[in-house]
């Protein structure tokens, strides 16, 4: 398999993330179980959030928007910590190819777990 670089980590985990959510997606649908689906474009939205609390709490539940707003404001993923004293770090400059070469590595993942099962 090689080395993979830190992007090619993360863009692995990435797709493993999406694979679970086929995977429990399709499963509560067959268990004829409730889903709710939220793009991370609205993960910030408050009316997408109350509707969250409803879906999950199943009762009367009152969500703060004042603490909600004030944990908006907060930078929930600060970064300078995790650098080490190293500047800032940026995408890699091919890009798609990182990205293919993950996706062959997948794929061949894959079918190694088919032909095994």
């Amino acid at each position: 398999m090689g080395t993979l670089t830190d992007y090619q980590l993360c863009y692995w985990y990435a797709r493993e993330i999406e694979k679970r959510q086929l995977h429990y997606r399709s499963l509560f649908t067959e268990l004829h179980l409730d889903c709710m689906e939220l793009p991370f474009s609205d993960i910030g939205s408050w009316s997408q959030f109350v509707t969250v609390v409803d879906f999950v709490s199943k009762a009367a539940a009152t969500p703060d928007r004042e603490t909600f707003d004030t944990i908006l404001r907060q930078d929930q993923n600060p970064r300078a910590g995790l650098l080490n004293g190293e500047g800032e770090r940026s995408l890699p400059a091919k890009l798609e190819s990182e990205e293919q070469h993950l996706d062959e590595l997948i794929a061949a993942f894959d079918e190694r777990e088919r032909r095994a099962a």
